[in-house]
């Protein structure tokens, strides 16, 4: 979360499930809080390069991230009630997901501050993607989600 809080600028916003949900930067590290108290061993891996996406600013790559439930009950969002941890633990997997990421221009060094992420399901998953994905794995009704 510190990470985050140094390298995300004060406009930042991220994009999930083709633009439906959006955070800014005060609930994307609050998700991402929520997540790393439920999912303590939440992890992104990338699959294949990184590569500029015809912009200096701009950034890809296909990753995929992975925890197991084992901690405090998980909630995507606000309001949507939040699942327990199942025992024997739940381990989640996202489907692969195309991530892009712009960098502010002009940050000395240059790529230091970020002001968007998008996060996108590539086809031909079982259809996790973003926090809804973990919920959604973790147990959570589909119905409960706005």
């Amino acid at each position: 979360l510190q990470y985050y809080e140094e390298i995300l600028a004060d406009d930042f916003k991220a994009s999930f499930e083709g633009g439906k949900i959006i955070l800014d930067k005060t609930a994307y590290l609050a998700v991402t809080a929520d997540i790393l108290k439920s999912f303590p061993d939440f992890v992104y891996t990338r699959e294949g390069p990184i590569a500029y996406a015809n912009s200096p600013t701009q950034v890809t790559w296909t990753a995929v991230v992975k925890g197991t439930h084992t901690g405090a009950p998980y909630a995507p969002l606000p309001g949507v009630p939040p699942v327990s941890p199942k025992n024997p633990p739940i381990a989640c997997q996202n489907d692969p997901e195309k991530i892009t990421v712009n960098f502010a221009s002009g940050t000395k060094p240059p790529l230091t501050k970020v002001t968007k992420l998008t996060v996108e399901a590539i086809p031909g998953g079982k259809g996790f993607s973003g926090p809804i994905g973990f919920y959604l794995q973790a147990g959570g009704n589909p119905t409960d989600l706005p």
